[in-house]
């Protein structure tokens, strides 16, 4: 395979397919030996190519960092910003904006991926970043600007390719922390955390943390965040909505859901499956787990005269 690859201060445009491509990957996809490793790809321009501007695919350690890239007009054919499904990289200090595309930044089966302080804007639809069906992977501190029906985080429980061929992992192990989101409309999406169609196991763990969303334009906190997977967890802490910490959370599906002492909103939608538990932070944590905090009852029961009674004892 490639290795020790330095890409900078070069101008890709208009191409008819991507602008940069490395790596390879094809169904039945299997991370196994990369087709490229060790690679920098920095103050490089990508503008108007027909594909994702820049790819890699199976490859590992790769950093993007300090890129821009440039959809000159929403008429302009451009399937989006960069594609990462990769193992061990950074995408740092990029420059994203796209009038009409599908993806800002699109790390949908990666592994260990960090996206962070890049400036994503887009326009009419897409999504400005997309890390599901990942693991072990963050995106931190970034700028997002979304309009239209675009969403700012995406998070599908596992993720497949243009022709629906799945990538090897559910996600785990996801956080979204302190960025700024900025939605403009009724139509726009903060965080996403979605089931896949034809339902899958649903999505592990995701913290989504100290998050700054801006509404305007009609935007309102309900927008914020959306959890609609039979997933077994979902961390949502110190939040805020226009500087309020009322962040409101559409909750749907059989999860956990683990939310601030200062965090007092959650909406519910209909569902196939109930919420499973809602606690707060304190209570999630308290003693390490060590001690019984509360009891679910499985099976009602019918023709009590009185309720049961539980006697703990022992200390």
């Amino acid at each position: 395979y490639s290795t020790n690859i330095y890409i900078r201060g070069n101008r890709f445009i208009t191409n008819s397919g991507s602008g940069l491509s490395m790596g390879s990957f094809a169904p039945p996809y299997a991370y196994a030996n990369p087709a490229a490793t060790y690679i920098l790809v920095e103050d490089n321009l990508f503008q108007d190519n027909s594909g994702y501007q820049l790819g890699f695919v199976n490859t590992q350690h790769t950093n993007a960092i300090g890129n821009h890239f440039v959809q000159s007009a929403s008429g302009v054919a451009t399937a989006g910003g960069i594609d990462c499904n990769a193992q061990y990289f950074l995408i740092e200090g990029n420059d994203l904006s796209f009038p009409s595309a599908g993806y800002g930044i699109d790390c949908g089966g990666a592994v260990e991926a960090t996206v962070r302080n890049n400036n994503v804007n887009m326009g009419a639809r897409g999504a400005a970043i997309d890390i599901g069906g990942a693991v072990n992977s963050q995106a931190l501190n970034n700028h997002v600007n979304v309009s239209g029906t675009a969403s700012g985080v995406v998070i599908y429980d596992l993720e497949t390719d243009g022709s629906l061929n799945p990538f090897p992992f559910h996600t785990s192990n996801v956080a979204v922390s302190n960025n700024d989101i900025i939605l403009n409309g009724a139509s726009t999406f903060g965080v996403q955390v979605l089931d896949n169609a034809g339902a899958t196991s649903g999505a592990l763990p995701v913290t989504i943390t100290g998050n700054r969303f801006v509404g305007q334009s009609s935007a309102v906190s309900a927008q914020d965040i959306s959890y609609f997977t039979a997933g077994t967890g979902i961390t949502v802490q110190g939040n805020t909505h226009n500087g309020s910490s009322g962040v409101s959370v559409v909750l749907n599906g059989s999860t956990d859901y683990v939310f601030d002492t200062v965090y007092d909103l959650i909406q519910g939608d209909s569902t196939a499956g109930s919420v499973r538990g809602i606690v707060n932070g304190y209570v999630n944590t308290y003693n390490g787990g060590t001690k019984i905090l509360w009891v679910n009852v499985t099976a009602g029961g019918s023709g009590y005269t009185a309720a049961t009674v539980l006697t703990p004892s022992g200390g």
